[in-house]
């Protein structure tokens, strides 16, 4: 009798081991623990566009088909693209059909007119159901720049000049669109450079003309060639004589590129700026700013002075224009060439020993050039 009972309860408990394995492996496949078939995410690139909104496309792909319906879900992620500025982030659930072996997901992208460098964000897998995630389960969305190369604010850098000798000037570049004024910071060769980037090509590459200003007058117009990006102009100048033939590299200031406003310019405590002038006129002088308008003034010999309302051309970067006459003010011997029309240009307001206390301009009328850093 005990061997029949002991013969009865193997069968029973291999059968009980076996329901448990059953329901266990049921259990597991209702919780998408069959790993399935692998799937994969494709890397994709595209032109962002101008100003327009439009669809890039990443594909993924199943090992093989399933046998029924199968999912994973997805999410994106700022590389140095950023959502909201460059794309629109974007997440979910994306089923494949039974029989299917690709599906694909459309992230928004955003165009633009602005040249800047190619951009990436990244398109994630996760949680799949019915499948395992494959070795690809991550891929790269690349944002390629369409846009022309249009440097705009506040540089620095230097110049190797051939003036008998190679010699090297510390530079500031006032930048807007393909105009380029180029000048030495504190009058060291006391020269200018009005460059007119003129026709960029291939987004980077720039080729132009450069009028030279020595002491203030100009006296010969040269070649440029060059590259620029974002953060970079690069240039050579020749055909010329003395200064008129050289490089120059000049690196835009982040620090010193917060947005131009009306109210930056005018702070309390920093609307009255004094300093030397150099180019035509070598002087002390003055500029001021109030409700909009500057002035600025020649404090010693000639008395020449000019006035106008500063315009700011782009309100993301630190640049204002300049626009105006100089005239006599009849307390001076101000004469011509200086007493005279259309002298344009560009001002900025940076950074120094405190917030805001330094401004650079420069302006020319074809003629003559003069240029400026003032303290407040």
């Amino acid at each position: 009798m005990y061997n029949s009972i002991k013969n009865n309860s193997l069968p029973r408990f291999l059968n009980l081991v076996f329901s448990l394995l059953l329901i266990s492996f049921l259990a597991a496949c209702s919780r998408g623990g069959n790993p399935g078939p692998a799937v994969n995410i494709a890397s994709a690139s595209m032109a962002e566009g101008n100003g327009t909104s439009s669809n890039l496309s990443f594909t993924i792909t199943l090992a093989k088909a399933a046998d029924g319906a199968t999912s994973v879900h997805y999410a994106t992620s700022d590389g140095t693209a950023v959502v909201g500025q460059d794309y629109t982030a974007a997440s979910g659930t994306v089923t494949i059909p039974a029989g299917n072996t690709s599906a694909t997901i459309d992230i928004s992208i955003t165009g633009d007119t602005t040249y800047e460098a190619d951009e990436t964000f990244t398109v994630t897998l996760s949680s799949p159901s019915g499948l395992s995630l494959g070795s690809s389960s991550s891929a790269t969305g690349t944002i390629t720049n369409d846009d022309n190369a249009d440097p705009k604010g506040y540089y620095t850098g230097t110049a190797n000049l051939n003036s008998g000798s190679t010699t090297i000037i510390h530079l500031i570049g006032l930048v807007y669109d393909k105009s380029l004024l180029l000048f030495s910071r504190t009058g060291e060769s006391n020269v200018l450079y009005n460059v007119n980037l003129g026709t960029i090509t291939n987004h980077t590459e720039f080729s132009g003309t450069a009028d030279v200003y020595e002491n203030g007058t100009k006296t010969q117009s040269v070649t440029v060639v060059g590259t620029t990006n974002d953060a970079l102009i690069s240039g050579t100048l020749s055909g010329g004589t003395g200064i008129a033939n050289g490089t120059f590299d000049l690196l835009f200031e982040t620090s010193n590129n917060r947005g131009a406003t009306l109210s930056r310019i005018e702070a309390l405590g920093f609307n009255k700026w004094t300093g030397n002038t150099y180019g035509y006129d070598v002087d002390t002088a003055s500029f001021a700013v109030s409700s909009g308008s500057y002035s600025g003034f020649d404090d010693t010999t000639e008395k020449c002075q000019y006035t106008a309302t500063f315009v700011i051309p782009d309100n993301q970067i630190n640049i204002y224009e300049m626009d105006h006459a100089i005239t006599d003010p009849s307390i001076g011997t101000c004469a011509p060439p200086y007493e005279s029309m259309g002298h344009t240009g560009f001002a900025a307001v940076i950074d120094t020993m405190s917030t805001d206390d330094t401004l650079v301009y420069a302006f020319t009328n074809g003629t003559i050039a003069l240029f400026a850093v003032m303290n407040h």
